[in-house]
């Protein structure tokens, strides 16, 4: 039997649905941002006093070889790009991507095995991305988790 859908495309999913939660209730957050798929595009749009998280998939590697046998450990790295209006409401969100993650933990180690991390890279702003009104930052995660072979 195929497998239903490739494990870095439900680990994504499952980061959207946790992104998307924050600002619900208002109370509990210090921003309500719009989250969607993807990077953000050429054409960034007016962002005011709502920002965005768009999440990507940036890459899958091996970190360690791991037993031998049918299942591989592996590292999936997504970027949260933050467009905010300026630098301090970036990091506002950046504050709440990172209360989000840690908040799931326990769902996304009972789903994956692991929870997903922050890093290795620096929250950065991208200074190739932003432009006057648009202040771009990414906020690196991580999660590592067993691929069984044997399903493929």
């Amino acid at each position: 039997m195929p497998p239903s859908e490739a494990k870095d495309n439900l680990i994504w999913t499952s980061l959207l649905a946790v992104l998307a939660g924050i600002g619900t209730p208002s109370t509990d957050w210090l921003t309500a941002p719009v989250v969607a798929e993807g990077i953000p595009s050429d054409a960034l749009p007016a962002v005011d006093e709502i920002p965005r998280i768009y999440l990507h998939h940036s890459r899958t590697g091996y970190p360690s070889e791991g037993p031998p046998g049918p299942k591989h450990r592996r590292r999936t790295h997504f970027d949260a790009y933050v467009c905010a209006k300026d630098a301090r409401t970036a990091n506002r969100v950046q504050s709440d991507i990172l209360r989000a993650i840690r908040s799931a933990e326990g769902a996304l180690t009972t789903a994956y095995g692991q929870p997903v991390y922050d890093g290795p890279e620096e929250f950065t702003r991208r200074d190739d991305l932003s432009r006057a009104g648009v202040h771009v930052a990414v906020q690196p995660l991580f999660i590592d988790h067993e691929t069984d072979h044997t399903a493929t």
